[in-house]
């Protein structure tokens, strides 16, 4: 089987977020990144779209403090 580097390359990272709600309605999410070693993304451009994905969970969803 013959992979063609550009087609690797060119497939983005997949993204997943995991959000629920708490019994006492706090909200909470999980965050994924993945990316192929082939892809050439470094580890610091994977935190930075986990940075982005938090911000924008954050900003849809803030987070509540307890009563």
């Amino acid at each position: 089987m013959v992979i063609n580097d550009d087609v690797i390359q060119a497939i983005p990272p997949r993204r997943r977020v995991n959000m629920s709600t708490s019994v006492k309605g706090v909200v909470t999410w999980d965050l994924t990144v993945e990316a192929l070693p082939e892809s050439g993304m470094t580890i610091e451009e994977l935190f930075a779209e986990v940075d982005r994905m938090r911000a924008e969970c954050e900003a849809r969803c803030p987070m509540v403090p307890e009563r």
